[in-house]
């Protein structure tokens, strides 16, 4: 978003930018209007396309206009965000000291938080200090 502000794109993203439609007989302005916009167009699908990982490539290229295109790829991120998020919080709840060492079990409880902090989400220090303890286990109590 903000690199397509910088250049002064980010109104084909909103739809603010409208495409210049050649109906009729065209005078040359228009037709400039209207080569203007496309080529303007394609630069934005073009940063929006090599911005992306190559696993998001399949879910946008049948964007014809870079709105479609950004309205894909936000709903796609918002979707791997969620199922982040869920698959997260169940390690987080089924992590277990067991037989592994006490920094090694408190690294892997830093890296989940990290994990969550990644995808925009904070986990409470509380709620994070209460599985730590649940699953320190018997040994520790």
């Amino acid at each position: 978003m903000n690199f397509l502000m910088e250049k002064g794109y980010w109104e084909f993203i909103i739809g603010d930018e409208k495409e210049a439609i050649l109906l009729g007989n065209p005078t040359q302005q228009q037709i400039q209007a209207n080569k203007t916009w496309n080529e303007k167009e394609r630069k934005v699908l073009y940063w929006l396309f090599v911005s992306v990982s190559d696993s998001m490539i399949v879910h946008i290229q049948n964007g014809k206009l870079s709105k479609q295109t950004w309205d894909t790829s936000v709903k796609m991120y918002n979707t791997n965000t969620q199922a982040c998020k869920i698959q997260f919080k169940q390690e987080l709840h089924n992590l277990q000291k067991k037989k592994i060492n006490i920094n090694d079990y408190f690294t892997k409880v830093k890296n989940l938080a990290d994990a969550f902090a990644s995808i925009g989400t904070l986990v409470d220090d509380d709620d994070l200090m209460a599985v730590t303890l649940n699953g320190l286990g018997k040994d520790y109590s």
